[in-house]
């Protein structure tokens, strides 16, 4: 039943009406009513599945006053919530808790009750702490964390065993726990926009990792054995200090590296081992050169642009190169520009001054 935007006008019509559809009553919308309390009528409808409050005015919500035999599903988010009340049934059912906009500081105490949780969402807010007993929760597949203020996670989250998904963008993190090799089951991690200075060697054991987004932290390098991530994907170190890459990146079969504003000089060479390899972003680095192994690479993207290339740097690196197999150079914003009248003309290598999107 959609009764979003009724306004004052919901209580009236739902306590007119709820004798009739109580029992047809499964997924309630109850989002932008201005509700400062969960609505009473709920407590006749027993077999709701799932209740959206979106947008209203609560800042608590107690569930405990309700008795639903199934409900899987709680949208909480644009509200001021400060505390959630959950009846021991509610936590046994509950599948997924979206609580976006909060005024949360601590999380839940009753997670390790929620044993049949799959996905769980508190975002852009003030969470503070994590409940050390967000590893006791054996089945959730999703844990998405972004814009709190979340400084450290305890210990036990390793424990997350069937966890595919974690976005903890936008907090306050400098280190992570040690055996993130626990995580078996984990394809994407973002931690971008934190402070984070080094990552634990533990990370290189997570084979399942796809996606790793390390954006907007503080680190000077990468675990040396990060070529143990053989199913990676994707990996994104924009906005760090990095200097170099381990020599083990040529092992990856990654085939998007996102290296822009960091501090290196040379792209390493070790990516042009990587057959997999379709965009490289080297962009805003303090690079002068490039290795003339980029040409032996296939259908790659590499952007360079607003580095301190010159046309000197683009000849040298082009010597001897008759043919390139479909590889482009961004070079908008590079000293070059202003030189491209002079580029080589060679079959399969193309030059873009295109600026940045």
């Amino acid at each position: 039943m959609n009764l979003a935007g009724y306004y004052s006008d919901v209580r009236d019509y739902v306590d007119e009406h709820v004798g009739m559809i109580q029992d047809q009553m499964f997924d309630v919308i109850l989002s932008e009513n201005e509700l400062s309390s969960l609505p009473n009528f709920l407590s006749k409808c027993r077999f709701i599945r799932s209740i959206d409050v979106r947008s209203n005015n609560l800042s608590e919500a107690n569930f405990e006053l309700f008795e639903f035999e199934n409900l899987q599903g709680i949208e909480l988010g644009g509200n001021p919530i400060e505390s959630i009340k959950l009846s021991e049934r509610i936590l046994g059912s509950l599948t997924r808790l979206t609580i976006d906009q909060h005024e949360l500081s601590v999380m839940l105490s009753e997670l390790a009750q929620m044993t049949s949780l799959l996905d769980l969402t508190i975002t852009r807010g003030m969470l503070e702490y994590l409940d050390d007993n967000i590893g006791h929760l054996p089945q959730l597949r999703s844990m998405d964390l972004h814009n709190n203020i979340i400084q450290e996670l305890p210990d036990s989250t390793v424990d997350l065993k069937s966890v595919q998904e974690i976005n903890l963008h936008s907090n306050q993190l400098t280190y992570l726990p040690g055996n993130l090799n626990g995580l078996f089951s984990l394809t994407k991690l973002d931690l971008s926009y934190n402070r984070i200075k080094s990552l634990p060697d533990s990370i290189v054991g997570i084979g399942t990792l796809k996606v790793l987004n390390l954006e907007v932290n503080q680190l000077k390098e990468l675990p040396e054995r990060i070529g143990s991530l053989r199913g990676l994907h994707v990996l994104e170190v924009n906005n760090n200090y990095l200097e170099s890459l381990p020599s083990s990146v040529a092992n990856l079969r990654v085939s998007v590296v996102q290296c822009q504003h960091n501090s290196f000089r040379i792209i390493p060479t070790e990516l042009f081992k990587i057959k997999e390899l379709e965009l490289a972003n080297f962009s805003d680095n303090p690079i002068e050169t490039i290795s003339g192994e980029v040409f032996g690479m296939k259908n790659l993207q590499l952007m360079i642009r607003n580095c301190p290339l010159d046309i000197g740097a683009i000849l040298d690196s082009v010597q001897g190169i008759q043919k390139v197999n479909n590889v482009t150079l961004y070079l908008a914003g590079c000293p070059v520009e202003d030189q491209k009248d002079q580029l080589p003309k060679i079959p399969g290598l193309t030059f873009s001054f295109e600026p940045t999107n």
